[in-house]
């Protein structure tokens, strides 16, 4: 099966099917309506690029739910955005300070619609063609910082990076009147000139070389007047270090291509769903192998224990199944079941010749089934029966606080019998509520 690598810009659709060997790319073929592993960049320059500081968070879902409301005055309302956070530094023990960007899901979607694509599960990188070409720097230059620059017919990307780390991306749509070559060369240098001290200057950056991939590497003049003003090695990529057999000008036109194979994951903006989805797809073929492996095992060490190896494969069988089932609940749905207990053991001292209690709990039993730990009392005043609860509950993620507050609000509203006072207070820095319920009998 070939990898598939796209670009896809507002006026073209370029790509190739590579095969990978010992970490050289080689292109079998350019048909890009195949079945294989898919890499698509999209040329999209109005991604959202910040920096912010939150408290410390574990899981993914309750990070990007910070992210969204603190970005919330750049988003587009109504948008469902996909968030790469990369985290800079620990500030202090409640604060974290993350480099974020941002892109709108949609452009997923669109991308693969335009490719036909109808296996998502198929699509291994999506991600931007600017952070593409630090696909290319990390393999040539680890530990330095590169100012990689490129050029294709319709686009100038500048992309300064440092072990498959972007710092700075800037990119800019060549105008259609440039149809010169001395004025495509007074339009790459004006555009280097003003980045690259704006990078220095600004940013705070030090360069350490300058790259050239694409048809900027083929403009002499171009190489000899930044070399001149940044002082720094200027150098053009070797098809050779990726290409195990290619001429210099199909690698320039295949650089985006190859750099989308080569990125580091942390440049990947798949929507989060398709991500739990391959990694649930992964977990099954893994156990399903394990199994298959262990029944092959047992057939050929030895067929008398039969019996007993069968029991084992079965119980693995089970485990296989229930770990499956977890996993779907807990990745693909995030619709986690609240653990049902016997409310009714904790309430033992509450039984009274009063048949009226047991009833009583029957009444409110899918509140007590929600809250865990309860504190609860029931007494009678001016013939009106009062029920107080009290408990606290901690959660794992914001998710799952908003999923209990909205389960319990309905909960109560179905509790019609009764005029109820929620004072219930929610912690979202500390992820726990107190919860203060108050049922008064109408």
């Amino acid at each position: 099966m070939g990898l598939i690598s796209v670009e896809i810009s507002d006026s073209s659709i370029k790509g190739a099917v590579f095969k990978k060997k010992n970490g050289t790319l080689d292109i079998i073929d350019y048909n890009i309506k195949k079945t294989g592993k898919y890499y698509i960049s999209i040329f999209y320059q109005d991604f959202i690029y910040a920096t912010v500081v939150l408290p410390p968070v574990k899981d993914e879902d309750t990070l990007h739910f910070l992210i969204k409301n603190r970005l919330s005055d750049k988003l587009e309302p109504e948008t469902d955005y996909i968030f790469l956070p990369t985290k800079n530094k620990v500030l202090s023990e409640n604060q974290v300070e993350y480099t974020v960007y941002a892109i709108p899901e949609d452009l997923f979607y669109d991308a693969v619609k335009k490719l036909n694509i109808t296996n998502l599960s198929d699509v291994e990188v999506f991600t931007l063609s600017q952070f593409a070409l630090s696909g290319i720097t990390s393999r040539i230059s680890e530990d330095q910082t590169v100012f990689m620059t490129y050029t294709d017919d319709e686009k100038f990307i500048i992309t300064v990076s440092k072990g498959g780390r972007v710092l700075y991306t800037r990119s800019t749509v060549i105008p259609e009147f440039i149809t010169e070559e001395q004025q495509l060369v007074n339009f790459y240098y004006e555009n280097f000139n003003l980045t690259y001290i704006y990078v220095v200057q600004n940013q705070g950056i030090d360069i350490d070389s300058v790259g050239l991939v694409g048809k900027i590497s083929k403009v002499e003049q171009f190489v000899e007047l930044i070399f001149s003003f940044s002082q720094k090695p200027v150098y053009t990529v070797l098809p050779e270090l990726f290409l195990k057999e290619s001429d210099f000008d199909r690698f320039c036109d295949y650089i985006i291509p190859i750099g989308t194979i080569n990125l580091e994951d942390n440049f990947n903006f798949l929507p989060s769903q398709i991500k739990h989805t391959k990694t649930f797809s992964l977990l099954t073929k893994n156990i399903s192998f394990v199994l298959v492996t262990i029944l092959i095992l047992f057939v050929a060490y030895n067929i008398d224990r039969y019996t007993v190896l069968m029991e084992k494969y079965r119980s693995l069988e089970r485990s296989y199944l229930q770990l499956k089932q977890d996993f779907q609940n807990e990745i693909l749905s995030k619709n986690i079941s609240p653990e049902q207990i016997q409310y009714l053991t904790g309430y033992i001292n509450l039984l009274s010749p009063e048949k009226t209690v047991i009833y009583t709990l029957n009444q409110i039993a899918d509140v007590l089934y929600l809250i865990k730990n309860e504190n609860i009392n029931i007494s009678y005043q001016d013939r009106k029966k009062f029920i107080s609860i009290r408990s606290e509950q901690k959660f794992s993620s914001i998710t799952e606080m908003e999923n209990f507050k909205k389960l319990l609000n309905s909960k109560l509203q179905k509790l019609k019998e009764y005029r109820i006072n929620n004072r219930t207070v929610y912690d979202i820095d500390k992820l726990e509520c107190k919860i203060h319920l108050e049922l008064i009998e109408e």
